[in-house]
Formats: C-alpha cells, structure tokens, sequence
C-alpha cells in the first residue's frame, strides 16, 4: 500500500476514535501536563461500586431497622428507645420531619386514623411520575397497608387507564380522550376541572350505544363498595352497574357522585355509560380498613397541582378519607437543573405544589419522596447525574420548610452510584436505562419505606401508650 493511502486510512481512524470520546467521553489518561482521552472501547468504566452488591448497599439500612423487642409497659426500656432515636436520627432510611422535629407528633393523626381502621376506611393517595407507573411502589404498600390495617379494594381509578396495573385490568367498548393536568400521556383540559385523580375522561354516549367500562381484579380480594365521581354533566348521565336498574346524575357542573354497595366481593364489574359528562374517578374500596391509590403522571416534575381547581381536588379527597398523601417526584426536574437559579426556582414551585395539597386536605399527612439515584455519563463514564444531590438538597428543603416529611429514596437505597449496582443484581432491580426500577426493585424500595414508616408507628405506639384497634 502507498504512503498516503496508509495516512488517510490511519487519520481516518484517529478521526472516528476522537469523534467517539467527543461525543461519548472517554477514559482520562494524564501525559505529563496535558490529559488524554481515549475511548471506553478499550477501558472499563467501571468503579469500586461494580463490586458492591445491593445487599451491601442496603446493609446500612435494613440491619437497623430491627429492634429485639417493644416493651408493653408504660415506661419503655432504655435501650429500645435509644434504638428508635439513633434510626430518626441517623438511618439512611428515616423520615425527615420538618421544624427540625425529632418527635413524631406529626405523624399521630395518620397513626391514630390507621389504628381506627376497622370502624372507618382510610384512603393514601400516591401521586407519582414513571417510577409508579403499573402500580409499581404503590401496589406493594397497599398489600402490606391492607395485610396490616384490613381493607380491600384498588382505591381510586381513571376511566382511561394510560398505563396497565397490576392490581386491575380495565377494557373499554370504544376509545376515549384522557385530560391530565400534568405529565405527558394526556390532553390539557380547557378548564381545570381534573379532580383528585389530576384528570378526568369526557364520555358521551347514547342509550342505544352506551359506552361499557370492565374492570376485573389481578391483585386485589375483590370489589365491595363503588362509588363514581363526575362533574360538567351536559347531558344526563345514566349508569348501569352489573346490568342493574340505572342511577342517573342530573345536569350540572358541581362535583356529584353515584354510589353502589355489593351484597358481597365481586371480582368484575362492568359500568354502562349513557348521556354525556367528565368523569373524574372510580373509587373502589371495601367497608373498613385502607385503600391505597396509584396515580402515575408520566413526565411529571410534580408541578401541575396548582393547575387543578382545588373545590373537586378537596372535595373527593375528603370524602374518601384521605389521611396520607404520597408525592413521589423529581426525576423529570433533573435534566433541567443547571445551577442554583434554575434550582430555586423548581424549589419555590414544589413547595407551591405542596402547600396546595396540604390546604385542599388538611386532615391528610403529606410525605414527599424524593428522586431515585439517576445515572448518566459524565466524560464517558457511568455516575450518579451531577446535579441529583444539589436537587435532592433542595427538594428537602422546600419540602419541610411548606411543613412536609421528606423521605430520601436516593440515600436509601444507597447513594451515589447505586442505580447501577441495583441493575446489575440479579433479577435486575433497576432497568437498562439506571433509572427506573423494574418490578422486583420497585418492591425493594416500598419495602424500605414501609418499614421505615412502621418503626415511627411502633415509637408512637410506645411512647403514648396507643391502644391497637384489633
């Protein structure tokens, strides 16, 4: 081959290696002052977090997490006590409560509904972006809050369900529109008219063709109590449920509702529409114990509440009894954070969104949880994204100081770098793409919240010397 042809073919080459590290980073190798980078193709990104299995990662959470015995006497032991304040006070997995409080008097309105459940149904709405979607976190909680408390039932459902879940499965006769209020799966409505659910399904059908709604139970007992929600009603709205006689909804805007009881668990139901009206929920539950509703609003950074008129948004989650609401947001925010500016700016708005849903329902506990760990790559190699910390900071902040509990899921599960050490456990516990959980992982993370929150219980059973409601 000629000189030049061997030139050309060789700058070719060094032309398609640095094209690589410029768009894809590479390993840093430093030459006396100057700093090269050659492509991953021929160096491991990995890092010491490679070699650290889940099970370590946790190891800081879930081995204190255990106390030997709870006293039943009136004064405690010392030891169990000093137990439950070394937890609130150091465990990755404790609830951040806001005044600096290392109390829980705050939690003893949720506590004190739960433990009365047995005489009246507790609902918990969580409010979440993809990481919930399918029930993911949510469909955990409800079986341990339901295993614990007694309770039956999905909670809350939209007519159109945007992404399937495990704890139903919903099939329409036709198709129709879903008006969100935030997220990315749906239409904006032209009025903010969304409800708790933050969207709603415009129906209008004849009673020659109405339309049929099935919903079949997966993951749930069965069906008891039902009970439909639905404003702008333009054209009386007739409802058939199980092919009963009808009930009707008259004309008007104003929040109504329609409500059944079955003699006993059903675990299918069918619903007939006829006339036209926005629907805005099913809410599914049994005669006690809690009902846990999924609500996951792909997309979302967790800033639309404001955009939904907060008369039906209160209304349907005081008549459910809604003592706890679950906001699980941030990851979406994350792209969009730059520098401080851009931070405090998504703060000042999360807190907005928080005020809002603690004013609409003041009888509820709201409990942020944070952004999981999200990685992306940084000069080629795989990490934990630059600005999660700075933004997990922040949301902590706006989240205690507007009088919420802030739950830190990224220290959770074990900090920077985590993501992909859940991914490579086997069954994976994270996706390919580090930042959503898979099934199996989104059960790990529920489980850790959920213990976290029954050991503040247990210590408020203990210090006020709670009856338990058998």
């Amino acid at each position: 081959m000629k000189p030049y042809k061997i030139l050309i073919f060789l700058a070719a080459i060094l032309l398609s290696l640095g094209t690589i590290c410029y768009l894809g980073g590479g390993t840093p190798i430093a030459i006396g002052e100057f700093e090269l980078r050659l492509p991953n193709l021929f160096f491991s990104s990995n890092t010491e977090t490679d070699r650290v299995s889940v099970e370590q990662l946790l190891a800081q959470s879930t081995n204190t997490m255990e106390v030997d015995s709870i006293p039943t006497s009136v004064e405690p032991q010392r030891d169990t006590l000093e137990f439950y304040h070394n937890f609130m006070a150091e465990n990755p997995a404790r609830l951040y409560l806001p005044n600096g409080d290392t109390c829980v008097s705050i939690l003893a309105p949720l506590f004190t509904a739960l433990e009365n459940a047995s005489r009246e149904t507790v609902h918990i709405m969580h409010y979440g972006d993809s990481q919930v979607e399918g029930d993911r976190i949510s469909g955990y909680l409800r079986r341990m809050f339901q295993a614990e408390y007694g309770g039956n039932g999905p909670g809350m459902l939209p007519v159109v369900q945007n992404i399937g879940a495990m704890s139903v499965a919903q099939s329409l006769s036709d198709t129709l529109t879903s008006y969100m209020a935030g997220g990315m799966l749906g239409k904006r409505a032209k009025h903010k008219t969304y409800g708790a659910m933050a969207q709603f399904a415009h129906i209008k059908a004849q009673i020659e063709a109405p339309l049929d709604l099935t919903i079949s139970s997966r993951r749930v007992a069965g069906f008891k109590r039902i009970k439909l929600y639905m404003a702008n009603v333009s054209d009386p709205l007739m409802v058939k449920l199980n092919g009963n006689a009808p009930q009707s909804a008259p004309v008007g805007e104003e929040l109504q509702s329609l409500s059944w009881r079955l003699k006993k668990d059903s675990k299918r139901l069918n619903i007939s529409f006829s006339g036209e009206a926005d629907v805005l929920g099913i809410y599914i539950d049994a005669d006690t114990g809690v009902t846990v509703t999924n609500i996951p609003l792909r997309g979302s950074d967790g800033t639309f509440f404001t955009r939904i008129r907060k008369k039906e948004f209160a209304d349907m989650l005081q008549d459910t009894n809604t003592r706890l609401i679950l906001l699980e947001f941030g990851g979406n925010a994350l792209p969009m954070m730059r520098d401080s500016t851009k931070l405090a700016r998504y703060g000042a708005s999360f807190a907005k969104q928080i005020r809002y849903v603690k004013s609409a329902c003041p009888e509820a506990i709201v409990i942020v949880i944070g952004p999981a760990d999200m990685n992306t790559k940084v000069k080629g190699v795989l990490q934990t994204h630059p600005m999660l910390e700075p933004l997990i900071a922040q949301m902590r902040e706006s989240t205690l100081n507007s009088g919420a509990i802030y739950w830190d899921m990224y220290q959770a599960m074990g900090g920077c770098n985590s993501m992909r050490v859940w991914a490579d456990h086997q069954p994976a516990w994270a996706g390919a793409d580090y930042i959503h959980f898979t099934r199996a992982g989104a059960d790990q993370i529920a489980n850790l919240f959920w213990r976290s929150l029954m050991i503040y219980r247990d210590y408020w059973r203990l210090t006020t010397n709670a009856t338990v409601d058998n």
